[in-house]
């Protein structure tokens, strides 16, 4: 096996290698990415359905006092 043989060999590992760890940055970056919009997401949809909550809650409340909301203190 000459020199010339060997490098291209030992370049086409060197390229091989490149594309799996690239492969797996972008595999983790994705990851991280989806982690991230999972949890904006849970806490947005924590937030409107306490929203949801009160609303109805209210609206109950008034139904029951004739549409009568106390003063703000």
């Amino acid at each position: 096996m000459c020199m010339q043989e060997m490098a291209r060999l030992a370049r086409q590992e060197y390229e091989e290698q490149t594309r799996k760890d690239q492969e797996l940055h972008d595999q983790i970056a994705a990851d991280r990415a989806e982690a991230k919009y999972r949890k904006h997401f849970d806490t947005c949809q924590g937030v409107v359905g306490q929203i949801v909550d009160f609303a109805c809650k209210v609206a109950e409340y008034r139904e029951l006092t004739n549409k009568y909301a106390p003063p703000n203190t």
